[in-house]
C-alpha cells in the first residue's frame, strides 16, 4: 500500500528515534489521518527485524479495524479476542485489552498501544510496562490530552511525532472543512452538580441539563433547519436522552437508531450499515462513536453531550472530518457549550499536544447573531446565512473616541492646575498634537479610520488615518 507523504515522513521519523535508543514514542495525527495506515506501515518494519510485536485496542470495532488494515499489508497476525481462533505462531498480535489479562501474555519486542490515551488506562498495560522492560513502546493518538492523569502519556511517551495539523490536511484535500454552528446565548446549558473521578460531569448531572423537552426540541428545530438533508451522527449523555432523542426526531420524519455500549455487537453493525446507505438519517450514540467509528459519508455532528475533557471533545468532532465523494463540508452542531470550553479543532498545532493539560486557549471567534454559525472574528459577511457583521472599524470608532475624549479631558484638567499668570504657549509640538487630534476627527467622520498595533484606553501606539500615519502621545 502506497504512503502519503505526510505518513511516511512518520514512520522515518520513529524509525530515527528508534534507532538513536529511544523506545517510548508517541505518535500523534488527526482523526482521519490514517494511523492505521502509520502503524501497519511500522509493524511492517519490525518484521523485516523478525521483531514480535503486539498491537492493543480496546473496541471490537477496532480490532476488526487493526486486523483488515493488516490484511491489507499482507501480514500475518493473530487475533487475542473473545470469540476468535488463537493463532499464536504469528509474530503479530492484535489483542483486546479486556481479553488479555485473562489470557497467558504474549512476550512481544515492541508493543503498539491503539488510542492509547484510553488504552493506557487499563491495568494490563502497567503490567506491560513493568514485565517487559527491553520492549519497545509506540502509542498512537488523534487526542493525547487525559483528564484528570494530565501528563500520563507524555510521561510513558517522552519522544513524539506529529503529523500535520488539521488545517494542514484540510488544505491538502485529505480531510473535510468542519463548520462549527451553536444556539442563542439565552437557551445556554446551566450543569450543577459534583464531577466524577476523573473530573468530568457525572451522567447525572448531564441529564438534568440536557435531557428537557426545551434542548431536546431545540436540538430538533436547529437540525431541521441548518442539515435536513445531512446524514449523521449525535451524542447524547444516557439512555433516556437518547430515547428522548430518538422519538422527538422520529416525530419529525427524521429516521433514527440509538446504539449504546449494550447493543449486540451484530445489531450495531446493522445499525452502521443502514447509516451509510442513508436507509437512517441520524445514529444516536452513548459513548460508542467516539472511538473507531469510520462512516466517511456522514456530514452532520450533532454534539448535545458537554464534557470537560478535551480528547473526548475533539474524538466526536472528528467522526465527521473523513472526506467521501461529494462531500464539501461537515456541519458540527455543538448543542453542549463544548467550542466555548475546548475551541476549534481548526486551530490544533503541535504545541497544544505537548499541552499536557490541554489548557491552551484558541484564537477568538464570534457566533452569527442570524443563523448560530462561528466564524473567525475577521469576517464581514457569514458564510451561511449571508448576514453582515457589525464592521471593526465602527467598534475601533466607538472606543477611539471615548479615548480621545479621555485625552482631551486630561489636557483640560493639566491647564486648569496650571495658574494663569505662568500659563505658557503651547509648544510646536502640542500644537502639533492637537492639530492631529482635530484632523483625525475629521478623517474619522469623512472616510473612516483603521487601527493598526496595540493600544489602550489612556495611549494610541499608531493610528493609521486615511493612509496618514499619525503618533499620539499620551
Amino acid at each position: 500500500m502506497k504512503l502519503r507523504r505526510y505518513q511516511t515522513s512518520m514512520v522515518d521519523e520513529q524509525e530515527r528515534l528508534r534507532t538513536l535508543g529511544k523506545d517510548r514514542i508517541l505518535m500523534v495525527a488527526p482523526t482521519g489521518a490514517g494511523k492505521t495506515v502509520v502503524m501497519s506501515a511500522i509493524v511492517q518494519q519490525c518484521l523485516k527485524r523478525s521483531q514480535r510485536v503486539l498491537v492493543l485496542v480496546h473496541r471490537d470495532t477496532l480490532i476488526r479495524q487493526t486486523a483488515n488494515k493488516l490484511q491489507v499489508f499482507d501480514i500475518d497476525h493473530g487475533l487475542i479476542k473473545a470469540g476468535y481462533k488463537e493463532h499464536r505462531s504469528a509474530l503479530v498480535q492484535v489483542a483486546s485489552v479486556q481479553s488479555l489479562k485473562r489470557r497467558e501474555l504474549f512476550a512481544a519486542d515492541v508493543i503498539i498501544f491503539d488510542e492509547c490515551h484510553t488504552t493506557t488506562s487499563y491495568e494490563i498495560c502497567s503490567t506491560l510496562f513493568t514485565q517487559f522492560t527491553k520492549a519497545e513502546f509506540i502509542g498512537f493518538t488523534a487526542t493525547p490530552w487525559v483528564l484528570g492523569d494530565a501528563g500520563r502519556l507524555q510521561k510513558l511517551f517522552p519522544e513524539m511525532v506529529t503529523a500535520p495539523s488539521y488545517r494542514e490536511l484540510i488544505d491538502a484535500g485529505f480531510l473535510v472543512l468542519p463548520r462549527y454552528f451553536t444556539y442563542p446565548d439565552s437557551d445556554r446549558l446551566q450543569i450543577k452538580g459534583s464531577k466524577n473521578a476523573n473530573g468530568d460531569y457525572t451522567e447525572k448531572a448531564l441529564n438534568i441539563a440536557c435531557n428537557t423537552p426545551k434542548m431536546v426540541s431545540l436540538c430538533v428545530r436547529e437540525f431541521l433547519r441548518l442539515a435536513p438533508n445531512r446524514t449523521g451522527i449525535c451524542f447524547a449523555v444516557g439512555l433516556d436522552h437518547a430515547y428522548a432523542l430518538e422519538a422527538a426526531f422520529t416525530s419529525t420524519g427524521v429516521k433514527c437508531a440509538v446504539v449504546t455500549g449494550e447493543t449486540l455487537d451484530s445489531d450495531r453493525l446493522t445499525a452502521y450499515a443502514a447509516l451509510e446507505r442513508k436507509e437512517i438519517q441520524l445514529l444516536i450514540s452513548i459513548n460508542v462513536l467516539t472511538e473507531g467509528f469510520d462512516c466517511p459519508s456522514i456530514d452532520v455532528v450533532v454534539i448535545i453531550r458537554p464534557t470537560i475533557s478535551k480528547s473526548l471533545n475533539f474524538q466526536m468532532i472528528g467522526r465527521g472530518l473523513r472526506p467521501s465523494p461529494g462531500k464539501a463540508d461537515v456541519l458540527i452542531l455543538d448543542f453542549a457549550d463544548n467550542f466555548f470550553k475546548h475551541g476549534s479543532i481548526l486551530e490544533l498545532t503541535a504545541d497544544d499536544y505537548q499541552d499536557v493539560k490541554g489548557d491552551r486557549r484558541n484564537a477568538p471567534l464570534k457566533v452569527c447573531p442570524e443563523c448560530g454559525e462561528i466564524v473567525s472574528t475577521t469576517a464581514t459577511e457569514c458564510p451561511e446565512c449571508g448576514h453582515a457583521f457589525e464592521v471593526a472599524e465602527r467598534i475601533e470608532k466607538e472606543f477611539i473616541e471615548t479615548t480621545v475624549s479621555q485625552l482631551e479631558e486630561r489636557r483640560s484638567l493639566k491647564r486648569v492646575k496650571t495658574p494663569a499668570s505662568k500659563s505658557k504657549k503651547p509648544t510646536s509640538r502640542e500644537s502639533s498634537r492637537e492639530n492631529n487630534l482635530e484632523e483625525y476627527k475629521q478623517n474619522w467622520e469623512r472616510r473612516g479610520i483603521k487601527l493598526i498595533g496595540k493600544y489602550t484606553s489612556t495611549k494610541i501606539k499608531t493610528i493609521f488615518c486615511c493612509d496618514k500615519e499619525h503618533e499620539w502621545g499620551a
